[in-house]
């Protein structure tokens, strides 16, 4: 394992950048040394908190270490903005020298200002990939290449690299008329108490608030676990397929629809989803699905209970399927538009973003829900046998992506994603005072039933 760590963390310089401060302003430094045996943790006689067959005491064990793992900030100044944390599963274990095989549970931790969603998909396919890759586990480059005892030494000293561009970096510094209009009546509408263009107060839990202290509880990310089969997921693809639409327009639509059946009161709601701008990137940068960086925007529209669940039920099958085709288009046009009116330019060119976030305190809250979903991993490398005897050695069962409730200020976020193996895997995200840990229990099991219905 920390070979292969190894051989990731010399492909991305990302994984070697830490935060320093000086003259009140932060800014990246690289790290000159790394010890990848002190990055990488095996907690051997722990009952391993994932498995690949939906065990419900086993997803309770795993939400409540993602829960932990997302509440832990990084605050060594000598590490890097990312760990990784292996649970052997079965009989495996760290020196374990078996010929039989190798199940492996790895929870890679890291910080959003180094990479974003897209890039842990990518560290985990390089892991899989570097695992399954004979001459990396055979090399005896990795630090010195030297013995201590009967370990080798996994110290990486003075690698090059730069870090990844930006996308002040590589977006040319403008807004168009439309960004600046679209900013001014989103400001014209949070004074009115009232979000975006929409005449129908929108529901997004509590009031954005500062935790009186880091221990707060209020501070702590909860996670809870929805996951499908691969035949179910399959249904979901195949049907979304024949009326027009994809799994993000579906999910978007079915999530507004659980938590309009919790909270009546709710008349609408503002959904804000993830959109990689990797593919708008100009080609000379180099840089696409495998690369380590922050490329992401975010584009909302509102849902209305009139839509998805009128009065006490859930709207017709025929209803949702028209909105989520709806929803599709509109993912579609925004595609479309490329590099152009995208939400975060209003950002540019300032150097301190505390006084906005400052006036946002006491305040309602921009959105009620995220949806980020990162697809299906990259596919395994195809490597000759004869070349590596490895390559059929490793492969992924089952994948799972889940976010710090502080990322993007939601009232909750779900995060779905899968990979060649395993089902769809969706997690959902939020603080305790932002919305109750029982109304979300409520809303995982809506949102399931849902999901199994629209999959059987």
């Amino acid at each position: 394992m920390l070979r292969a760590v190894t051989a990731v963390v010399r492909q991305h310089p990302n994984l070697r950048l830490q935060i320093r401060r000086s003259k009140q302003v932060d800014h990246f430094v690289h790290l000159r040394v790394l010890d990848i045996g002190k990055l990488v943790e095996w907690w051997q006689d722990v009952y391993p908190p994932f498995s690949t067959d939906g065990d419900t005491d086993s997803d309770r064990c795993l939400e409540g270490f993602l829960s932990d793992q997302n509440s832990t900030p990084f605050t060594d100044p000598l590490k890097p903005l990312w760990r990784i944390i292996c649970f052997p599963m079965d009989s495996t274990k760290a020196n374990d020298n078996s010929t039989g095989p190798k199940r492996l549970a790895i929870c890679f931790v890291y910080h959003h200002a180094i990479a974003d969603g897209m890039s842990g998909s990518a560290v985990m396919a390089a892991l899989r990939d570097a695992l399954a890759d004979g001459k990396i586990m055979a090399s005896d480059e990795d630090g010195h290449g030297k013995e201590e005892g009967n370990e080798a030494d996994f110290t990486l000293r003075n690698l090059p690299g730069e870090i990844s561009p930006s996308m002040d970096d590589l977006i040319p510094y403008h807004l168009t008329w439309k960004s600046r209009l679209r900013s001014a009546s989103h400001r014209t509408w949070q004074r009115l108490g009232l979000r975006g263009a929409c005449s129908t107060p929108v529901w997004t839990g509590d009031v954005a608030q500062l935790p009186a202290e880091r221990n707060d509880a209020r501070a702590r990310t909860l996670i809870r676990v929805i996951r499908l089969s691969v035949v179910r997921t399959k249904r979901l693809q195949e049907r979304c397929k024949a009326h027009s639409t994809s799994i993000t327009a579906m999910l978007q639509v079915l999530v507004g629809s659980a938590l309009f059946a919790r909270y009546p009161e709710a008349q609408a709601l503002r959904c804000a989803t993830a959109l990689s701008l990797r593919r708008f990137l100009p080609p000379s940068a180099g840089i696409d699905n495998a690369q380590l960086g922050v490329w992401i925007d975010a584009f909302t529209w509102i849902y209305k209970r009139d839509d998805l669940h009128p009065g006490l039920r859930v709207a017709s099958e025929d209803a949702l399927w028209k909105v989520m085709h709806d929803s599709k288009r509109k993912i579609n046009r925004q595609i479309r538009k490329g590099l152009n009116d995208l939400s975060f330019v209003s950002l540019q060119g300032k150097s301190d973003f505390k006084p906005q976030l400052r006036d946002l305190l006491g305040k309602p809250r921009a959105n009620t829900y995220s949806i980020t979903n990162l697809g299906l991993l990259p596919e395994k490398k195809q490597v000759p046998r004869e070349a590596s005897p490895m390559a059929d050695a490793w492969s992924l069962e089952s994948v799972l992506f889940s976010q710090s409730a502080h990322v993007n200020g939601s009232a909750v976020q779900f995060c779905a994603v899968s990979c060649e193996k395993g089902g769809l895997s969706i997690s959902m995200n939020w603080q305790d005072h932002v919305v109750q840990e029982g109304d979300m229990d409520q809303v995982k099991t809506l949102l399931e039933d849902l999901l199994l219905r629209w999959s059987s």
